[in-house]
């Protein structure tokens, strides 16, 4: 299994208005306390069953990194799926269920939308097979814009 350092390396490559405040503090970051990280956790990659939470799939890019990095990723897109409530409603379940606070979490926020910055349009597909095909990547490209100005 990789670690966070081998697949993100040293200093994230991100551009924007995130690369100041993320770069500025990436060393705190990059020092939290690794746990087992799904390294893609999103809604397509959970498995439900009459509303209880049943597996998570795709363990593929599994790594140790910051709690804060699967977080972040899975508060991005559902704020795209289905607004910030529900990604509020998500970090306070982990933030319950884990025992702890994610540390630096606006930060990991923010890194995660800068991460996806120029791809949310082709996750389009994606958001399809989930049922949202209300959704169009211009909507997409709207609400991932949003979310960089919130964070």
């Amino acid at each position: 299994m990789t670690g966070f350092r081998d697949v993100i390396g040293d200093i994230p490559g991100i551009v924007g208005r995130a690369d100041g405040p993320v770069r500025k503090r990436w060393g705190e970051l990059a020092a939290e306390p690794r746990v087992l990280t799904h390294f893609d956790y999103w809604s397509g990659n959970v498995l439900w069953e009459n509303g209880e939470l049943t597996g998570v799939v795709d363990w593929s890019g599994a790594s140790f990194a910051p709690r804060g990095f699967d977080v972040g990723w899975c508060r991005l897109d559902l704020v795209l799926l289905h607004g910030t409530r529900v990604a509020d409603a998500f970090l306070r379940a982990y933030e319950d269920a884990a025992g702890v606070r994610v540390p630096h979490r606006e930060l990991w926020d923010l890194f995660a939308v800068q991460r996806s910055h120029g791809e949310v349009e082709g996750w389009l597909p994606n958001y399809h097979d989930l049922g949202r095909t209300d959704l169009t990547g211009r909507e997409l490209s709207h609400r991932h814009r949003a979310w960089l100005t919130a964070t």
